[in-house]
């Protein structure tokens, strides 16, 4: 049995079964939030724009439905990158999503479970969820390291 990467994209949940890997990328203004369950070596990452107008609770009862006890699972949550040109009223609004999915994560989680990473302003990340290794990994770069790689292809 060969490991398989599953891609999470936008507007997407998706599971993985050990060996396979969770993977979502383009995670500028949006947020992918992994979670893991180091008993099964299972895990589930969702990918979206904006938390608010997704059913974070439904997408987590779903979840609760599948394994059960939410107390084991890991929590990992990445992206919501701003682009420094972002006005005031842009700005406020992610402020608003990072809080949101926070308090949210909150009512289900312990705050020892949870990890959360907020991207700096222009920057993207890619979440990795690998169940063979039961680790998330985080890669980020900056726009400008992305267009200088774009430039040497």
């Amino acid at each position: 049995m060969y490991p398989e990467d599953i891609e999470v994209e936008q507007f997407e949940m998706r599971k993985a079964n050990y060996p396979d890997t969770l993977k979502s990328g383009g995670l500028g203004p949006c947020i992918a939030i992994g979670v893991y369950d180091p008993k099964t070596r299972s895990g589930y990452m969702m990918h979206e724009p904006f938390f608010q107008d997704a059913d974070l609770d439904g997408k987590i009862q779903e979840i609760k439905e599948d394994y059960g006890d939410l107390t084991r699972l890991r929590v990992f949550v990445a992206g919501n990158s701003l682009d420094s040109g972002d006005d005031m009223d842009q700005r406020e609004f992610v402020r608003s999503n990072r809080s949101y999915v926070e308090q949210t994560l909150k009512r289900y989680f312990k705050a020892s479970q949870i990890r959360i990473r907020w991207m700096p302003d222009d920057h993207a990340a890619e979440l990795f969820l690998d169940t063979l290794k039961g680790k998330f990994e985080l890669e980020v770069q900056s726009l400008d390291e992305i267009l200088e790689q774009i430039r040497i292809i």
